[in-house]
């Protein structure tokens, strides 16, 4: 249990960290994320945060369609390493 917990918190901290440093460093990044965290938030903005996301989502979806279906055999290579890194590493 403790390990599970510790291989979760890691990576999650390590994004978070790279976030952080992204803002403290970055003018462009922290402009972005004031507008978007700013105060006051209305539940209209919170519902066009959820449009947003359902837009990215349905764009990335058929972008990985179009390309599994474009480069298949690079898709299959990419899964096969993707396997076996997996049982190499016992996870």
């Amino acid at each position: 249990m403790r390990r599970a917990l510790y291989d979760v918190l890691m990576p999650a901290g390590a994004v978070g960290l790279l976030i952080v440093f992204l803002i403290a460093f970055d003018g462009r990044v922290r402009e972005g994320v004031m507008t978007r965290v700013g105060r006051g938030q209305s539940s209209a903005a919170v519902a066009d945060i959820g449009a947003r996301l359902t837009d990215a989502s349905s764009v990335v979806f058929s972008l990985i369609r179009y390309e599994t279906t474009m480069h298949s055999t690079l898709v299959i290579f990419v899964l096969a390493a993707t396997v076996l890194t997996v049982l190499m590493l016992r996870v």
